[in-house]
């Protein structure tokens, strides 16, 4: 077929205006009375958009047609395994051709030559053999179709006076709706992890939908998706002192803790319908970022090659400071905040919700930080497969159900937030687990694990908020359980009743049978971090506390604390992060699922159950 593509043809110059596909006339001009304000204005001045020299055109244009002309080292259009899922990743740097060809003074036949080859990928791209629909490499994933397709909108963008034009971009349209009604929930959830959302596709529909909008097809701004995206990834973030105190993704899912930029580089697909939005993705990128450039940002997959990102940062919209509160999240679950991007931030992530694409089975997991310390953070890498998770064992904050070995169904929408309210003092969900009976092979019938967390929010600068959890199992139905909660680094950081277990006597790495865990028994727990806070946790009853494994995975350590539950057993207890140095709270069991906790601030009476 390739006989009758159009690749070589006379530039319409009224049709072929530049910029107007990657970047718009009117944000390159507003650009340039504030580029030294840019994080990435020395990568931008040798850019002809900026410096009006030919040379700086010349080389961006030379720059693409090398690359196209040997992609890979190759030049077979890509076609060994039918097309690779990274196209859109790899072919960023073809933006540099926008700069080259808003230069009139580019030399006719670089110009030329250059068109040929945009026009040649184009119509690569475009055809389903090179990039096949329903089979192929990768094809069957949610993301990846993303990245392999939605290359195609950096060619025919760049082509607005070829025949097949109109053709390309309704495509590409077409398909950018189809992707972001279907990756995203209606509270910006992704179907995928963060890391699979974020790792090309979503910098792939925001470079996608800046094309669409800058050439009158459609902005998918006001529409909703991509704003509600950030918003989310928003509630998950945590100022971490293990990253300088930027505000990371925790790991989650097949993901690691992320540092990133795509609150800054998102800014240009919001500021024409919502310039207040912008401003605060421009607050969120520098408590993330911390105005690290974007162009060779803090996440390794903006290395690849010259991408927008940097000129998608707009540094002509003022910062809106608005701050983090508890949110319910629907398809996610309870992001629950106080104190927002202070000292005194407390943050915990309730996952009840979907699990799909690239999530492992984190059904009604926690993540806690307090007090700047990330007390039980999210996973610190995107896989591992050691001995925390033989036998199906959990590596999460969770309660298993059953047996130790019972198998987890990977990717069940099984969750849901079935309660919550939200107020001045205090915030509550629940979450609830359903089990069909099939998981369990007992003959015995199906049952729930319901998950409550209480947040008490301190009025003062420096005071005390914490949360009062309580697992329930309401089911005719008994079967033993065992609640586990991650704390960083080892052993001798958790202590039971004052008194720490040994590390060397610890299993490092390696599964061991139960009854070789070591145990220490007694009613208040502390988890210790290194980072001036703990987890002080109090128990309804005395308890005996095991410590499962030490195990380190990306170089994160972490230490696996367990309490087995005798069938039927609920587990009550106050999770309270505590300042090192900082009084612990009294708290005394006034009855089932009623506590009362003095705190420095306040004396405080908690009920949480299933029933009024």
């Amino acid at each position: 077929r390739y006989k009758d593509w159009t690749v070589d043809y006379a530039e319409d110059k009224a049709k072929a205006l530049y910029p107007g596909a990657f970047f718009s006339p009117a944000q390159i001009e507003r650009l340039k009375p504030v580029l030294d304000q840019h994080p990435d204005a020395e990568f931008l001045k040798k850019w002809y958009l900026f410096s009006g020299k030919t040379e700086d055109a010349v080389r961006h244009a030379q720059r693409v047609i090398d690359g196209l002309k040997k992609p890979y080292g190759e030049n077979n259009f890509f076609l060994v395994g039918l097309s690779n899922y990274r196209k859109s990743q790899f072919f960023a740097f073809v933006d540099l051709a926008e700069d080259a060809l808003a230069c009139p003074h580019l030399p006719p036949e670089i110009r030329g030559e250059l068109r040929r080859l945009l026009a040649l990928y184009a119509n690569v791209f475009s055809d389903p053999d090179a990039n096949p629909r329903g089979a192929g490499v990768h094809l069957g994933n949610n993301n990846m179709p993303i990245n392999r397709t939605l290359a195609l909108s950096y060619f025919a963008g760049l082509l607005p006076d070829h025949p097949r034009y109109a053709y390309w971009m309704k495509s590409i349209q077409d398909f950018v709706q189809y992707k972001y009604a279907t990756e995203m929930g209606v509270d910006g959830v992704n179907l995928e992890c963060p890391s699979y959302a974020l790792y090309s596709p979503f910098r792939t529909l925001n470079i996608s939908q800046n094309i669409l909008r800058n050439r009158g097809f459609h902005n998918f701004g006001p529409d909703g998706y991509h704003g509600r995206f950030l918003q989310w990834l928003s509630h998950l973030s945590m100022a971490d002192p293990r990253e300088d105190g930027r505000r990371i993704i925790p790991g989650m899912g097949n993901s690691s803790n992320l540092v990133e930029n795509v609150w800054g580089f998102s800014m240009a697909a919001q500021a024409d319908h919502d310039a207040p939005f912008a401003g605060w993705l421009r607050f969120m990128n520098r408590l993330a970022n911390h105005n690290m450039p974007l162009e060779k940002g803090p996440n390794y997959h903006d290395h690849v090659d010259a991408t927008p990102h940097a000129l998608y940062f707009l540094p002509y919209i003022p910062e809106n400071r608005e701050p983090l509160a508890t949110t319910f999240l629907p398809t996610y679950g309870v992001a629950f905040r106080h104190q927002f991007n202070t000292l005194n931030e407390t943050a915990l992530l309730l996952r009840a919700g979907m699990n799909w694409g690239h999530w492992d089975t984190d059904a009604l997991n926690v993540i806690l930080y307090g007090k700047g310390a990330p007390l039980s953070p999210g996973t610190g890498y995107q896989y591992y497969s050691g001995p925390a998770t033989e036998n199906n064992a959990i590596y999460h904050n969770q309660v298993k159900l059953g047996r130790r070995d019972v198998q987890e169904c990977f990717g069940r929408v099984d969750t849901t937030v079935t309660d919550y309210g939200f107020g001045a003092h205090a915030d509550y969900a629940v979450g609830s687990r359903f089990y069909p009976a099939q998981i369990f092979a007992d003959g015995q019938g199906s049952m729930s694990w319901n998950r409550h967390a209480l947040f008490l929010k301190t009025a003062q600068a420096n005071g005390p908020s914490y949360f009062v959890m309580r697992d329930t199992f309401p089911a005719k139905v008994k079967r033993p359980s065992w609640w586990e909660w991650m704390n960083l680094d080892t052993a001798d950081l958790i202590q039971v009743d004052g008194k720490a277990f040994d590390p060397f006597t610890t299993p490092v790495d390696k599964a061991v049978p139960e009854a070789q865990f070591p145990r220490l028994r007694g009613q208040v727990v502390e988890m210790e971090t290194r980072y001036g806070a703990s987890t002080w946790f109090w128990f309804s009853q005395p308890r005996d506390v095991a410590v499962r494994m030490t195990f380190t995975a990306a170089k994160e350590t972490k230490t696996i604390a367990v309490i087995a539950g005798a069938p039927g057993e609920d587990y009550f207890y106050v999770v309270y992060p505590r300042k090192d140095g900082e009084p612990a709270p009294a708290c005394t069991l006034l009855g089932p699922g009623a506590v009362r906790v003095k705190t420095t601030e306040s004396t405080d009476v908690v009920f949480v159950g299933d029933m009024p």
